[in-house]
């Protein structure tokens, strides 16, 4: 009787811990972690064991916090000197940009006049050193198989704004670094950010803010680097048809969003997306990619020809 009695309270205890951290991991997901879509799948019971072995998304969440405060004071500093904020704009911008034929004709007619300069830049010697580009595994393929000059790279699969400052990444020069530690080390004059595509399915709004913290990050991080926002390449037809967030218009959207974003920024620029390698439909061509996302391997250099046609001039 008494063994049952023991083992009556065992089963309680456990139910109640369970229940505690469950409790626990739903006030985190609707409170620090509400903008971290890497929790927006895990079971509530799981996010406090989570965060105990890795505290870093708690204060990621406190640093974006702090950031967002500032920002906030900044503009009612502005507005109370009767000065326009510069962030009203494009907010107003980010509600627009889901409009989907215009964004898709922007982006796919801007590459061949950004491409005007690039022969010199193409030729220049060391174009690219001093350079960093952060992104996904698209930009991992192009870190493996078309490597520009003496650039390195931030990047990896499922890497995005959302979890880039907590990912740690490997390159020539360096190992298993997390980005601030790598941009504490170094010194760029020029760092890309080509992130956007696996957060396409994100809010719009939310994808934004975040890419905007991530840019503050680098800058405070890297104050005198030039930043450049790379539009997002489209998709393979398959793909695009069968995940609404992949089609032409919403990842334009998303490029017009970055656009704005650079036009909003001083020392940031956007560079399109090259349209090189799309059909007459604006998809990825089917030969130039075996999944209808990643280029092949054979085809890496050649996007590197396109980044280095279109980079802005130093």
């Amino acid at each position: 009787m008494q063994k049952r009695s023991y083992a009556t309270w065992f089963i309680l205890a456990v139910l109640l811990c369970g229940a505690l951290l469950a409790l626990g991991g739903l006030y985190l997901r609707h409170t620090a972690l509400q903008d971290l879509p890497q929790y927006r799948e895990t079971p509530d019971i799981a996010i406090p064991l989570m965060l105990l072995k890795d505290r870093s998304p708690l204060q990621e969440a406190r640093a974006r916090a702090e950031w967002e405060a500032r920002q906030s004071g900044a503009q009612a500093d502005e507005t109370a000197a009767g000065e326009p904020s510069d962030n009203t704009e494009p907010a107003q911008e980010a509600q627009d940009v889901g409009a989907p034929a215009e964004a898709g004709a922007a982006e796919t007619q801007a590459p061949s006049d950004a491409g005007a300069p690039g022969d010199e830049a193409l030729s220049e010697e060391g174009r690219f050193d001093h350079t960093l580009f952060i992104g996904d595994s698209r930009t991992d393929g192009l870190r493996v198989w078309g490597r520009l000059g003496k650039a390195e790279y931030f990047c990896g699969v499922n890497y995005s704004v959302y979890n880039i400052l907590e990912k740690r990444s490997s390159d020539e020069g360096f190992r298993d670094k997390k980005l601030e530690e790598l941009l504490a080390e170094r010194s760029y004059e020029e760092i890309w950010l080509m992130l956007g595509y696996n957060e396409a399915g994100y809010p719009f709004n939310s994808l934004m803010k975040q890419y905007s913290y991530v840019i503050a990050r680098v800058r405070e991080a890297q104050p005198k680097a030039k930043i450049v926002l790379y539009g997002i390449m489209h998709a393979g037809r398959s793909v695009a048809q069968k995940h609404d967030h992949y089609s032409i218009a919403n990842l334009d959207a998303v490029s017009e969003g970055l656009r704005g974003l650079a036009a909003e920024s001083d020392g940031v620029e956007f560079v399109p997306c090259t349209s090189a390698f799309y059909d007459a439909d604006g998809y990825l061509l089917p030969e130039v990619s075996n999944d209808g996302e990643h280029l092949k391997p054979e085809r890496s250099e050649d996007w590197a020809q396109e980044i280095a046609k279109a980079a802005p001039q130093r």
